[in-house]
């Protein structure tokens, strides 16, 4: 009962979204009939709410809203300084719980309020199956501490050497320090409910647990960086978590944005591209995994572009019916990974995949739409199609080769690149790379990895910072495909060069490409 005899009164519009909060999703008022109240410190009730029906004038969420909440709060001490507290009643349960939140009657009663509420709800554990190297991770509970030292702290016994366990973010990083500080350093010092996580690891590490409360996703949208790098012309990825406890394919996932074409989602292994709907290997997004969502268009900084997962959905992840019937197994530990589009003549009762030097497999294909999708994870080497066929199982190798290059795409769906098995030639429409030169800065020899787009007379030289030729290190003819070469820091007299800034240019045929290099010695 709402006490009387009181100078001032203040209305809260308390909407479904924001809406009192337990476990993760909302409590309405047609809910086991809820009643939510405010207490002064004494309490005495000082405003009973009124559950509305329909969507509030101030909801702006992509989801739409079944109702709010209207209370009206009456006091007698306008000075800001009245504390007061939300009780919610769940007379279905005889249940009466106190809201984390607080309110202080305003000074101005006259001015509406609206407010997130949150009930203590229980404690869940999130289980994360590690693997040695790098495992592309999401967080979808708010433990009691978000501080890395607490939440990775059981995993610091596995460091032997400094950097062996490290995680990154979008823009920051930390690593852990076993023999100096025997601590973590860097500017990556707490998680969050948005940003996705690499974190490297040096063993195996199965049950890893994360504790905390549940995430209502509708109040915790997730807002979207344009990522546009002047320099490269290219627009960057967002690293996002996914909130949500339970897998949704990518359309009911990401139905709250209007996704430009040419736009990427990945995860460690998988990745899909919007050309209309959504084209790859990548068809469902699930709680634990972290994502790289790359917008393919310039952001408007007065019109921000939030990401809000929905709280609840009938519909469920569908199944993939596309299984490789093939039983190579994709190598994983993976930080970077990148998209090949490639098509082949013959018959497609095939599997096709790409293999590195050492037969190890960095990706299956999936055949979409009259042409082959790879999510190719990281090699050092360059990369060979194998293909097998399913019914004789016959297995061919292409002799030519792609080079890996993180984050990028070869091939598209309307001109994805051309690969052919057949013994008397091998034929692969490649871009021309030139990859930066390992390591650099160098001291005394360094390599310098390319990939030419066909077979052709290519040039590869190395200029000092006047402009002047000081070393060719290729003038032939060479294949189709990926190559390396080792540069000693010599001139063409075999003479040591000094210390600098030094070029090198690529050229094969009308293409050609220049890189910055660092000799100290």
């Amino acid at each position: 009962i709402v006490s009387m005899g009181y100078s001032y009164r203040n209305s809260i519009f308390y909407n479904n979204v924001p809406n009192t909060t337990y476990d993760g999703n909302f409590i309405r008022g047609n809910d086991r009939n809820t009643q939510l109240g405010i207490f002064d410190t004494s309490g005495e009730c000082r405003g009973v709410a009124t559950w509305m029906p329909g969507i509030h004038p101030q909801w702006y969420s992509y989801f739409t809203s079944d109702g709010y909440w209207f209370l009206t709060i009456v006091s007698s001490d306008n000075s800001g300084t009245e504390e007061l507290n939300f009780k919610v009643y769940d007379s279905e349960n005889d249940v009466i719980y106190d809201c984390t939140e607080s309110f202080f009657f305003p000074t101005d009663p006259s001015n509406d309020f609206n407010m997130n509420l949150t009930i203590p709800s229980p404690t869940h554990t999130q289980t994360f199956e590690l693997i040695q190297d790098w495992n592309w991770i999401s967080i979808n509970l708010t433990p009691t501490s978000s501080a890395v030292t607490d939440v990775f702290d059981v995993l610091e016994p596995l460091s032997i050497i400094s950097s062996d366990l490290a995680i990154t973010t979008q823009g920051e990083s930390t690593i852990f320090d076993p023999i100096g500080l025997n601590d973590w350093v860097g500017d990556f010092t707490h998680i969050n409910n948005y940003t996705g996580y690499k974190l490297h690891i040096p063993n195996d590490y199965p049950n890893f647990t994360v504790s905390g409360k549940k995430i209502n996703p509708i109040i915790n949208p997730i807002f979207l960086e344009d990522g546009y790098d002047a320099a490269t012309n290219n627009k960057g990825y967002n690293w996002i978590s996914y909130l949500p406890y339970e897998e949704l394919d990518l359309d009911t996932a990401l139905q709250s944005l209007s996704i430009p074409d040419s736009s990427i989602i990945k995860s460690q292994t998988q990745s899909a591209v919007y050309y209309g709907n959504w084209i790859g290997d990548l068809t469902t997004m699930e709680p634990g995994v972290a994502y790289l969502l790359k917008w393919h268009e310039a952001m408007d900084p007065e019109d921000p572009i939030f990401l809000t997962y929905p709280l609840e959905t009938s519909r469920t992840a569908p199944a993939d019916n596309y299984k490789p019937q093939t039983d190579w197994q994709v190598t994983t530990g993976n930080e970077h990974n990148m998209i090949v589009m490639a098509e082949i003549e013959g018959n497609q009762d095939i599997s096709l995949g790409l293999f590195d030097k050492y037969g190890v497999c960095h990706s299956i294909g999936k055949y979409i739409q009259n042409f082959w999708y790879f999510t190719v994870t990281e090699s050092d080497t360059e990369l060979y199609f194998k293909k097998i066929d399913n019914q004789t199982k016959i297995e061919s190798n292409s002799k030519t080769s792609i080079l890996f290059s993180a984050d990028t795409i070869i091939g598209n769906p309307k001109k994805p690149i051309k690969v052919d098995f057949r013994d008397e030639e091998n034929i692969t429409e490649l871009p021309l790379i030139l990859e930066q030169n390992s390591p650099n800065p160098f001291n005394p020899s360094t390599t310098i990895r390319f990939q030419i787009p066909k077979k052709s007379h290519t040039k590869l030289e190395v200029y000092n910072s006047k402009g002047q030729k000081i070393k060719t290190l290729v003038n032939d003819e060479l294949s189709a495909g990926a190559h390396q070469i080792v540069w000693n820091g010599d001139d063409n007299s075999s003479k040591p060069v000094v210390s600098g800034v030094y070029f090198y240019r690529l050229a094969n045929g009308k293409f050609q490409q220049t890189n910055k290099m660092l000799l100290i010695k």
